[in-house]
């Protein structure tokens, strides 16, 4: 039943989706107990029948981060080149940190998809961390190459993601690149060079 399975099914929103996480348990305990550091570890990760072997997972957010219930990002292809689960590279394990209904980030983006607009697919889903219930969660489609080819039919252009270093308003800060590309982190063609952008 594994193989028939598609990104439309994980991220199908009118069932709570489990995902189990087999982790190390020291990795575990180091990633909660530094809840700012980034640092992948390797882990397993099990949904509905499928078992996908050494995945990356990390913390995630800014101030969405607690060592109670880690926001987690899962990478199918950090420590196997080219990998993907579905057809995507990640995916994000939202921790509703700042939503007690757990609500608001599922309604807005199946609003925005309802409107005809480009939206990561979202479901709610049981996390369990070696096989323990870890928390109610919100499985969120990363937006990158799948997303872009899903969504726009390509995926060829530049996709940069803003990384918050303080309030920026789109001013002029000057035609030299190192001040904008501080705050913008290439998710497509990361391998060219800044001076080809």
């Amino acid at each position: 039943p594994g193989a028939a399975q598609s990104a439309d099914d994980l991220f199908n929103d009118q069932a709570l989706q489990r995902i189990d996480l087999w982790v190390n348990t020291r990795d575990w305990y180091l990633m909660r107990a530094r809840p700012d550091d980034s640092s992948y570890y390797p882990a397993n990760l099990k949904w509905n029948g499928i078992t996908v072997t050494n995945v990356a997972i990390r913390m995630k957010g800014t101030a969405s981060r607690s060592p109670v219930k880690p926001a987690l990002r899962v990478d199918f292809n950090r420590y196997a080149t080219g990998r993907t689960f579905l057809g995507l590279t990640a995916i994000s394990l939202n921790n509703l940190w700042q939503d007690a209904s757990g609500l608001r980030e599922l309604l807005a983006m199946k609003t925005y998809r309802t409107l005809g607009l480009p939206a990561s697919r979202v479901a709610p889903v049981a996390l369990y961390v070696n096989n323990t219930y870890a928390g109610f969660y919100l499985a969120v489609e990363d937006i990158e190459e799948p997303f872009l080819a899903r969504a726009f039919g390509e995926s060829s252009g530049y996709l940069f993601e803003y990384k918050w270093i303080t309030n920026y308003y789109f001013d002029y800060l000057g035609a030299d690149l190192e001040p904008y590309a501080a705050m913008y982190e290439p998710k497509t063609r990361e391998a060219e060079s800044k001076g080809s952008l």
